[in-house]
């Protein structure tokens, strides 16, 4: 391979502006100072001539630096990014220090990575809240950030929109969302409660919430109590309606006992006395649809040992003790005879009638 060597002319702008000199064709001519080439035609001034390359003084001054710079510190140094301020403006962005103290200012100053706290105005919650926002244009960004509150509580996503002035606060899919109110949950997500929360279940306690729908007028709920074994669900269309309990093997009893707490109606002891009248209020608020009388021993008869329980329905002699209902009381009235009742004997199976005084009658009334 044939070497060859470039010759250049070369001198300060100002040399070469005042002799304005013709160059030759293709021939160049190099202004120093300015680090900037011009290339001759054979016809123009040098004046007149384009600037193949030109580069600012300041980028000479920069280039050299870096030139002459032996550390990635000094380097920077000569960039202008000795500081993390620096390098994020280096980007076209900014980075506050410290906590913010009005969450309304970030826009103004700019994209870059904030931190607020519970007193920090225009807040979403009283939780330190850390995030980045991008600054689109003077009249848009967009925050993310995420509210830490320590513990064994989960974090909380929120994002804000600005769009000439910041909208409101959004907390995407509402998840780890503390609930203080049962009634206001507008949003699809994973929530919890304390025994603090509002028209929340019937039974107050801890919770864990699942919620999920369409929209904000169609959404479906259900609620896990943590300290028993209660499941509660209810739905909005538009308002949040009524709770139910989930049925299930761990419950059923117990719901059956709250729903019907005084089901069925059952008379104390009551004496039975030869054409005596009992009025018995049975508070079904509707006439029974199944009467269950029973008489207990309470002295040994007719073979029977004291608690022993016998169904009895009024009708086993030739003169029945008679029992009647409306929506109110149950009615008993005895016969004249001696013995109210007859049973058949424990042992021997033969008609007894009983001794009134040794037997105490009991009323079961079902709706």
């Amino acid at each position: 391979m044939t070497l060859a060597r470039l010759l250049l002319r070369r001198d300060v702008a100002a040399t070469w502006q005042s002799a304005n000199p013709t160059l030759s064709a293709g021939e160049p001519g190099f202004e120093s100072d300015q680090f900037r080439l011009r290339i001759g035609n054979g016809a123009l001034a040098f004046n007149a001539l384009r600037a193949f390359l030109s580069v600012p003084t300041g980028a000479i001054a920069v280039a050299q630096a870096l030139l002459d710079a032996t550390t990635a510190a000094a380097q920077r140094t000569a960039l202008g990014i000795t500081g993390s301020t620096n390098q994020i403006n280096s980007l076209g962005g900014t980075i506050l220090g410290g906590v913010q103290t009005d969450w309304d200012d970030i826009h103004a100053a700019g994209s870059g990575l904030y931190v607020g706290n519970a007193t920090t105005a225009n807040r979403p919650e009283d939780a330190t809240i850390v995030g980045s926002y991008l600054k689109i244009s003077g009249t848009q960004g967009q925050f993310v950030g995420n509210a830490i509150r320590g513990g064994a509580v989960l974090p909380r996503l929120w994002t804000r929109t600005y769009n000439s002035g910041w909208n409101a606060w959004e907390s995407p899919a509402g998840f780890g969302q503390k609930i203080t109110d049962w009634n206001a949950v507008g949003t699809a997500g994973a929530f919890w409660a304390d025994a603090a929360a509002t028209n929340g279940p019937v039974v107050a306690g801890q919770y864990h919430a699942y919620v999920w729908g369409p929209s904000a007028t169609q959404l479906s709920m259900i609620a896990i109590r943590l300290d028993g074994n209660n499941a509660y669900f209810r739905r909005k269309s538009p308002g949040w309606g009524s709770w139910f309990e989930v049925t299930h093997s761990n419950n059923f009893l117990s719901m059956m006992q709250a729903y019907f707490p005084n089901l069925p109606y059952t008379s104390t002891e009551q004496t039975i006395t030869s054409a005596g009248l009992l009025t018995l209020a049975h508070g079904l608020a509707a006439a029974p649809s199944l009467i269950q009388p029973h008489i207990v021993c309470k002295v040994a008869d007719a073979g029977y040992a004291i608690g022993d329980k016998v169904i009895v329905t009024g009708a086993e002699h030739d003169s029945p003790s008679s029992i009647r209902f409306d929506a109110t009381n149950c009615y008993v009235r005895f016969t004249s005879s001696s013995s109210c009742f007859f049973i058949a004997h424990k042992t021997t199976g033969i008609r007894t009638g009983i001794t009134n005084a040794s037997w105490r009658l009991v009323l079961k009334a079902y709706p």
